[in-house]
């Protein structure tokens, strides 16, 4: 049999260790080189950072300031509104796109164009989002007990389809200043529900969607 060449017995001797040890090798062997450091509790790591790490709660959290985003640091916030703009009820950020595109405060934008400029209305300019889809994470079906009349006129109406999209938040102050709000908070998800309105089963229904889609 031909002796094989030195870089095939290497290769042969590393395969015989891995089938005897598996994916602990010797300490000898250095094969891990700093890996050990993997093994290091967050204990013994954060006294030798050259620097201090801030607290995870703020000043925000010990006064239970939902006005800020510098809060719940360890959780996702969603910005609930209220005002004329949501006929005095909590609720999220909304705009009216009506007949496709060719009516309502949304003239001839598609819906992602009217989230990201609905996002610019009640954040201002220097508020910079990311929008992660074309497509709506949600849709709700809102039914009014009573008919109405659409803005163009003609047919009448029986609810609303609400469509939900996500967007996040990448630099600028977290403060609302688009006209009709009177109130703003960043709240978890969890706490989301301190707000909604819950009386009915279908306001119980739509703060349960929100809660799973968001």
């Amino acid at each position: 049999m031909k002796e094989p060449e030195d870089w095939e017995a290497a290769y042969m001797e590393m395969q015989e260790e891995i089938a005897k040890h598996g994916k602990v090798f010797p300490p000898e062997l250095n094969l891990m080189g700093h890996a050990a450091e993997l093994d290091r509790s967050d204990d013994d790591v954060l006294p030798e950072l050259p620097f201090k790490l801030a607290p995870r709660v703020t000043k925000a959290d010990r006064l239970n300031d939902r006005t800020t985003l510098n809060r719940a640091l360890a959780e996702r916030l969603f910005l609930l509104i209220r005002g004329p703009v949501t006929r005095g009820r909590w609720d999220l950020p909304m705009a009216v796109l009506e007949g496709g595109g060719k009516g309502g405060d949304m003239k001839g934008l598609s819906m992602r164009n009217t989230h990201e400029a609905t996002v610019r209305r009640f954040m201002g300019e220097k508020f910079e989002a990311y929008v992660p889809s074309n497509a709506p994470v949600g849709v709700h079906w809102r039914v009014p007990s009573e008919p109405s009349t659409g803005k163009t006129g003609g047919e009448q109406a029986y609810g609303d389809k609400v469509f939900f999209y996500r967007a996040q938040h990448l630099k600028g102050r977290g403060k609302v200043v688009g006209e009709g709000v009177e109130e703003f908070v960043w709240v978890t998800r969890e706490e989301m529900g301190e707000y909604l309105p819950q009386a009915s089963v279908e306001e119980k229904e739509y703060a349960e969607l929100l809660t799973n889609i968001l």
